[in-house]
This record gives structure tokens, C-alpha cells and sequence, in this order.
């Protein structure tokens, strides 16, 4: 237990998928939790109808119920309102609204890494009212976009047109990218800042699918360590510390998305957050840092601490292996009426963690993105026999049934598993 945290209450604005871990870090150190939303969450024994991004109705809420501090989870827009509202409070937050929007938007970010000679696909100045010659494939998406939501891949001028007007209504402020399409096989980079001091975690290399003919790509499967992690380090690590100490970032997990490309690399975007495969299992595993307890210990305390928390990982799962990897399971479209093998899977010893996003009785959107990834399921493991084993077993063993008992899972195609095993084992 932290002696200086003992007592104090926090106001928790989001992180519903690892609710389990605020809680039980709550119950360690006898803090007090606190929630609110249009919808607040239920599991919270303190909770109240105020809409996270009224900055007013915040501000009043954090006065009246005396919180310490506010921790803000991975929403992005909940996180771009609490930078202000926790500003005119004078309660600590891990970045400010300028470093925010200038990470978020993809356009601003790769200005940035510009600047900083990091390399960013080709893009054009294309819009329904400057038909400029464009070479295809191109991707379009919202510049302020997230969870692959109003992206998708154009081959010629129709699809762009279609492209565009979704990119164009999936964007708040109505900005579109067309950039031209790479090879998506990518990595996501790993950084932890304490005290403005900025560290590499690890790079996990992603292998991702589509849900959809021409949709966005969505996370299938990660794997940690990258097998480029000694190539990428050399050649950017130092590029990268020196472009985010430009921003005189403090403290929190960043993560960058980048291409891979044969010999090149194309940096594509950043989150400055937990990122939603919930990688902050694997960088607790493999790097020993407990990156939600040092952000609600930020929240509190308005001071840096990364390695000095208890793990995430539970002891008897802690199996020593010198890989991690995250497996999506993701469903069609439509309501659930049963899910199987969750809690069965969760006894194999190198199953690190699992996070279902919905319950019997959710409807999952139609959105051929993010939203229809049902769970991420994380594993531990040394070889390819291992892999395979562990695969299959989920395979096996973790089942969705629509309302009709219909299979709902999208059924990853066995070449893409054995690429990723053959590349990896």
C-alpha cells in the first residue's frame, strides 16, 4: 500500500475494459472510486448522471463530491474535454489540450514527424472539389478518427467519392486524409514517460485482418517482442525521444502505429493512452511496469512513479515465457445470445489475461472496424509448437451464438495463422 494514497477519491472517466485491475488496485491502497457518464457504470458503488465532457457540470461535480484526482482511461473524447476542465481545477492531468490535439490529429502528427526526418506515407491534397490526379490504392480516413472507424481502401475514383463522404461524416471536424496505401503488416511502439523522461517499452508487430471487403484493417493478432525491434530502435529511437521531449510531454503510455514495408517504415499515427488491444498486459509481462497504477498514482499525486506497483499479472499465470501474444476473436454483426469457454480458457496457465467487450444480451454493431472485436485474449509462450497449441485451444474452446444459436465468430482464414506462427514461433 502507498500511505499517500490512502483515503483519496478518484474519479474514474473511463477504462470500463480493466475495471477489474482499478479495482483491485483501489482495494490495495484504499482508495475511493468514483464514476460518472450519460450512462455510468453500474460496478462503481459511487456513481452520478453528470455527461464526462460538460466542462461545467465537471467542474461542479469534482468540487462537491471532494475528488483528488481523475483518472481518464482511453476514450479520446472524454480525455480532450478532462485536459481543460481539469486545468481551471488545477488537479493534475498527464497532458495538455496543445500536446493532445497536436498528437491526435493525424494530420498535425505527421507534420510533426516531418520535422523530425521520420518517414509518413505519401498523401494527396484530394477532395471532391480538387479532383488532383491520385496514383492507387489510397486509403481515406478522418483525420481525427480512431478504432478504424470511416476508413476505407479506394482503387479508383468512385470508391474514392464513396471514401471520402465516410471519412467526411465519421470526422468531428470534417477533415480528410487520402494517403497512399502501404503495406499495412505494421508494429505498434511502445513508450513510458515518468517525469518527462522518456523510455522504449517494446515494439509488438501486428498482423491485422479486414472484417470486410475494402473496410479498414482491424487488429487479428499482435506479438511481442517485434522480430524488428534491434533494425527499428537504431534507426529511430533517438528521432523519436527528441520529437516528443519537443512537446514537453511528462508522463503517461504513447504508443505510435507504423508500417512495415519491405526495408521501410511509414509512421501512421499515435495514441497517447492505453490503446484498445490493451497491450499494458504485455508491457506489465515483459517490461515490469503496471502502466494503469502509475497513471492513477499520477491522477492523485500529481508525481512519476512506473516500477514500483504490484503486478497485473496474477502469480500463479506468471510462467516465465519470453513472448506474449494478444489474440482477437472478433463477431458478426447482431445480438448476443450465449458465449462459452471464457472462463474455461482462463485456467491454461500461460493465459495471461482476457477481456471480453460484451455480454450475452450486447448488440454488436455493423461497423467492419474495432467495435466489432468481442475479446482480446492474452498468452505467454516460447515456440511455435507452444503458439499453435494455444491458439488452437482458443479456437477450440471460446464460442459465440447469436439470439438463433448461429455461430457469430469471423473465423481467421488458417494461412494468416500459420504466416503469423511461421514468422514468429
Amino acid at each position: 500500500m502507498f500511505k499517500e494514497l490512502k483515503g483519496k477519491r478518484l474519479l474514474v472517466l473511463g477504462g470500463t475494459a480493466w475495471a477489474d485491475i482499478i479495482f483491485a488496485f483501489a482495494k490495495e491502497n484504499d482508495i475511493q472510486l468514483v464514476t460518472t457518464g450519460k450512462n455510468p457504470n453500474k460496478m462503481f458503488n459511487e456513481y452520478y448522471y453528470v455527461d464526462s465532457t460538460d466542462h461545467e457540470g465537471m467542474k461542479k461535480l469534482i468540487i462537491e463530491k471532494n475528488i483528488d484526482g481523475v483518472y481518464v482511461g482511453s476514450h479520446e473524447g472524454v480525455i480532450r474535454q478532462a485536459t481543460q476542465y481539469l486545468a481551471e481545477l488545477g488537479l493534475p492531468c498527464y497532458c495538455t489540450l496543445n500536446q493532445w490535439d497536436t498528437l491526435m490529429n493525424k494530420r498535425s502528427f505527421k507534420s510533426l514527424c516531418q520535422r523530425f526526418n521520420i518517414p509518413v506515407a505519401a498523401k494527396y491534397d484530394w477532395s471532391p472539389t480538387n479532383l488532383c490526379e491520385v496514383k492507387y490504392p489510397v486509403i481515406v480516413k478522418p483525420a481525427d478518427g480512431c478504432a478504424s472507424v470511416g476508413i476505407k481502401i479506394c482503387n479508383n475514383e468512385d470508391e474514392l467519392l464513396e471514401g471520402y463522404k465516410l471519412a467526411y461524416e465519421n470526422s468531428s471536424t470534417h477533415e480528410v486524409l487520402v494517403e497512399q496505401l502501404v503495406n499495412n503488416s505494421g508494429m505498434d511502439v511502445f513508450f513510458q514517460i515518468t517525469n518527462s523522461e522518456i523510455e522504449f517499452l517494446l515494439i509488438g508487430d501486428k498482423y491485422p485482418v479486414q472484417l470486410a471487403e475494402g473496410a479498414g484493417s482491424v487488429a487479428g493478432i499482435r506479438v511481442l517482442p517485434s522480430i524488428y525491434t534491434d533494425d527499428f530502435r537504431l534507426r529511430f529511437e533517438e528521432k523519436i525521444k527528441n520529437m516528443f521531449s519537443s512537446l514537453k510531454l511528462k508522463q503517461g503510455l504513447i504508443w505510435m502505429e507504423v508500417f512495415h514495408d519491405g526495408d521501410s517504415y511509414y509512421f501512421n499515427e499515435v495514441g497517447y493512452r492505453p490503446n484498445g488491444s490493451l497491450t499494458i498486459i504485455g508491457i506489465d509481462y515483459l517490461c515490469g511496469i503496471n502502466t494503469v497504477a502509475a497513471d492513477i498514482y499520477y491522477a492523485l499525486t500529481g508525481k512519476g512513479k512506473d516500477r514500483e506497483f504490484s503486478s497485473l499479472i496474477l502469480k500463479e499465470h506468471s510462467s516465465g515465457k519470453s513472448k506474449v501474444c494478444e489474440y482477437w476473436i472478433a463477431v458478426k454483426p447482431g445480438k448476443i445470445g450465449k458465449i462459452e469457454g471464457i472462463d474455461v480458457l482462463n485456467k491454461d496457465k500461460n493465459i495471461l489475461a482476457s477481456f471480453p467487450k460484451y455480454d450475452v444480451g450486447s448488440v454488436v454493431p455493423h461497423t467492419d472496424g474495432f467495435a466489432q472485436n468481442f475479446c482480446v485474449i492474452h498468452f505467454g509462450y516460447d515456440n511455435s509448437s507452444e503458439m499453435m497449441r494455444i491458439i488452437n485451444s482458443i479456437r477450440d474452446t471460446v464460442k459465440v451464438y447469436d439470439e438463433n444459436g448461429n455461430d457469430m465468430i469471423i473465423h481467421k482464414a488458417q494461412d494468416f495463422i500459420d504466416n503469423v506462427i511461421s514468422e514468429n514461433g
